[in-house]
């Protein structure tokens, strides 16, 4: 086997990887919707682009070798993925009158596609594709394509250029890039952290746990961040749901005006600190003062550092905390949001937490009665390190993959990742398009949240919106949150 066939995963790659083998794989899913099952593209179509999107990116025909060990690897295999491999026709259970709670209902269905233990990712094509139609009118009832990918292999705004390409007309234009010429993320990015980065937190993460409880009691520095200690349930047990914010194009085009009347540039920021106003306004008595991580991963996807079209996974995050109150004026968080999402030292710290991974304990798990999902000690750490009633870092994640473009004749588009103990109590999945923008909202239902209360945090991430739209004048996160 040459090098050009195989190569070692990459610290976020394994990191992905790990997610799967502890039990928790993190598929990324991406739902393209049409106004009939004839505006679908064909069967047949489908299947001739499966074929020509593997010879163009080789990755997509790859495999994991190893992965049960210490030095797992991404591998080409020696013929492409057949398209019957890849591709799957199926009907979806109609539910009428309905789109959002179809669609919903759809994304949490194809989000738990590729995870059985038994899915073998060294035998098993790490996407798939699958063509939905309504079971009696399928001509005529609106119709789906379904893109799932692991997160091995890709990343949300890989997955979104891949259903761009796998749905267009024409993909002529599209380049045609070697394997050997897919570089790792730490490979062209500088990620190593800093010795001031690094020893803080070595000493919490990995030396303060392993001495005795009443020493580590006297050097605990826990700033107590939403939503704390409080577990409704446990983290690892809990059930993935998912549900949907649908923004208009005209209501997403008076926000971009409204938010740079306020000198706020883009709509991250505003929208970070929209779901920080709904959390605390539903949440403000669980934790006191209340302390707020905003996380938004960011995209490291950089052609002229030789990154693929739509493979690969490049990422870092960003880490903003805030503290919250009833006379916290929001556009001053809007601004800190803006503002920490902009500094390019910043940056550099971002980069230096992926780092972080490198220092992660390894070595195969010995146990008188092994434990499938440690195979090494990488799941070992993640799922020590995130048991029920430990303190959480981070409050939420807002990730947006940017605005693309529908595909031919489709009329919607909504991506969505598989909800993960190892993250934040809840997330929020963004794209924005012709049709305006999406937001799915991820959580783990009875872990922190639950639906009801996710159903309040949605109307009064709406209620917030829209006063921004009307240019309240009270911008307090009290006036922003009360009904008028």
């Amino acid at each position: 086997m040459t090098d050009a066939q195989s190569r070692p995963l990459s610290l976020l790659e394994r990191f992905a990887l790990s997610r799967r083998l502890a039990g928790y794989p993190p598929n990324v899913c991406m739902i393209v919707t049409y106004p009939s099952g004839s505006a679908l593209p064909t069967t047949a179509f489908l299947e001739k682009r499966i074929i020509e999107l593997q010879e163009h990116f080789p990755t997509l025909s790859s495999r994991v070798d190893d992965a049960r060990t210490t030095t797992p690897r991404i591998t080409l295999r020696d013929q492409i993925w057949s398209p019957s491999e890849i591709l799957q026709e199926d009907t979806y259970e109609p539910i009428e009158g309905d789109e959002k709670a179809q669609v919903t209902e759809l994304l949490i269905a194809q989000k738990k596609k590729m995870v059985k233990d038994e899915y073998d990712v060294g035998t098993h094509p790490l996407w798939t594709v699958t063509r939905f139609v309504h079971p009696t009118k399928a001509e005529t009832s609106t119709g789906y394509i379904a893109v799932i990918i692991d997160h091995i292999v890709s990343d949300g705004r890989g997955l979104l250029a891949l259903t761009g390409a796998l749905l267009a007309n024409d993909i002529s234009n599209l380049p045609f890039e070697k394997r050997e010429n897919v570089p790792k993320l730490e490979d062209k990015v500088n990620i190593k952290p800093s010795i001031s980065y690094f020893l803080p937190i070595v000493w919490e993460k990995l030396i303060l746990p392993k001495l005795p409880a009443f020493i580590q009691s006297y050097f605990h520095t826990d700033i107590n961040v939403w939503p704390g200690k409080v577990y409704r349930g446990s983290r690892k047990d809990a059930i993935p749901n998912t549900s949907i914010i649908s923004l208009a194009p005209d209501f997403v085009s008076s926000l971009k005006i409204a938010i740079k009347a306020k000198g706020v540039k883009t709509l991250q920021p505003v929208l970070q600190t929209a779901f920080a106003t709904a959390v605390w306004s539903v949440y403000r008595y669980t934790v006191s003062p209340f302390t707020y991580v905003a996380a938004t991963p960011r995209s490291e996807r950089d052609a002229s550092l030789g990154h693929p079209y739509c493979t690969g996974n490049y990422v870092s995050q960003n880490k903003t905390t805030l503290t919250l109150g009833p006379k916290e004026d929001f556009w001053n968080i809007a601004k800190q949001m803006a503002d920490s999402l902009s500094k390019p030292n910043l940056r550099s710290h971002e980069r230096m937490a992926i780092g972080m991974l490198a220092f992660v304990p390894d070595g195969l798990v010995t146990a008188a009665e092994p434990d499938p999902h440690r195979p090494t000690k990488w799941e070992e750490f993640f799922l020590d390190s995130n048991k029920d009633g430990e303190s959480w870092d981070e409050s939420i994640s807002v990730s947006n993959v940017g605005v693309g473009k529908l595909p031919p004749r489709a009329t919607d588009l909504i991506w969505s990742q598989t909800s993960s103990p190892f993250g934040p109590p809840m997330a929020v999945n963004a794209v924005g398009h012709d049709g305006g923008m999406r937001l799915a909202l991820l959580w783990r239902e009875g872990t922190v949240v639950i639906e009801e209360e996710m159903k309040q945090v949605e109307a009064i991430v709406l209620l917030v919106l829209q006063n921004i739209i009307d240019g309240k004048g009270d911008a307090t996160l009290e006036a922003f949150t009360k009904r008028e």
